[in-house]
């Protein structure tokens, strides 16, 4: 699918999305989030709708939470807290793919550790276009809603698809790109089975071959090839950390360079 292709396709999910999505909300939303929230469908974005590469479907904000306080002047001031809504954008980068991703509810003095979620990374805009994927993706964000916002009630179900997203997807955490958690402990497996796991094997190897033999000198010569079997193990797994945080950042900045040429 070349770029042109990519381009007519994610335009006619831009302009099918307000009708779609507002029908979804009317089929699964809950009447709790939509009497607080304004719930809203926006091609081209919240900002005027100039952005033709960009859908944004979201709950509004809400007032909560009047107080008083001393300004800088020493006067008594009345402050109303806002909250905003959860947010599942849509984003097409320059080479025609489609970021998904969502953003929390939040509030000036409260809000979740991610920034953002990557969703889903879609290389075939045609998938957009099909309603059982555009009821996934709903389904993440209403879920995602309840459970960021200070007054939704979530259940069983939402915990669990906002639970599967923070430990299988990319967050975004202080403007900074982290790992899934699966993959982090998936590398720790893997790290403790190449290490602490390969060195076990080889000691059970050289107590079975050392039987009958002068242990004295036998045992040192091969412990030294047990320590140097490890050490080239650890090094070969900083080696292939340190590359794949090079990729990442490369791959940041790639992202970055045409973000601003487009």
């Amino acid at each position: 699918m070349n770029l042109s292709e990519k381009i007519t396709v994610f335009q006619q999910f831009y302009n099918l999305s307000e009708y779609r999505f507002k029908s979804i909300e009317r089929k699964f939303g809950e009447e709790t989030l939509k009497n607080i929230y304004l719930y809203e469908v926006c091609p081209g974005g919240s900002r005027g709708g100039l952005d033709n590469y960009y859908v944004e479907v979201f709950y509004g904000y809400r007032t909560f939470n009047r107080h008083r306080r001393l300004n800088i002047n020493h006067q008594i001031v009345n402050e109303t807290e806002i909250e905003y809504g959860a947010r599942l954008n849509f984003n097409q980068i320059a080479n025609g793919d489609i970021f998904v991703s969502l953003t929390p509810c939040w509030s000036k003095k409260l809000m979740p550790i991610e920034e953002e979620i990557f969703l889903d990374f879609v290389k075939n805009p045609n998938k957009l276009l099909k309603k059982k994927i555009q009821i996934k993706y709903w389904k993440y964000f209403s879920s995602y809603t309840k459970v960021t916002s200070l007054i939704g009630e979530p259940d069983l179900l939402d915990r669990f698809r906002v639970w599967k997203l923070r430990t299988f997807k990319t967050l975004i955490i202080d403007k900074k790109q982290i790992k899934p958690k699966i993959q982090k402990f998936l590398a720790k497996s893997v790290e403790y089975a190449l290490t602490v796991g390969f060195s076990g094997s080889l000691l059970a190897l050289l107590q079975f071959f050392c039987k009958g033999e002068d242990h004295s000198k036998t045992m040192i010569e091969k412990m030294e090839i047990i320590i140097n079997e490890q050490s080239n193990i650890s090094k070969t797994i900083k080696d292939l950390n340190h590359k794949n945080i090079l990729e990442e950042q490369l791959k940041e900045l790639n992202k970055i360079n045409k973000n601003i040429v487009k």
